[in-house]
């Protein structure tokens, strides 16, 4: 009896644990490898500690920054 009410109450934990997980150190980079052998990167991404999504990008209409703020919604 004892087994099945310890396994459900680590599902539990884990189900609402999980609800509340935070991105703490998110970069993601979007490359390319020319045929030269250099790395051109377009676009780079970031969330600051203060929950902004950062966006750096270097497109076909030139250098843009964008700036997002995150909510829990």
């Amino acid at each position: 009896m004892k087994t099945p009410i310890i396994i459900f109450s680590i599902f539990i934990t884990c189900v609402l644990n999980a609800q509340n997980l935070k991105i703490k150190n998110l970069k993601i980079v979007d490359y390319e490898i020319q045929k030269n052998g250099n790395v051109e990167i377009s676009t780079y991404t970031t969330i600051d500690k203060k929950g902004n999504l950062i966006v750096y990008s270097d497109s076909w209409d030139g250098k843009n920054f964008f700036q997002y703020k995150l909510t829990q919604e």
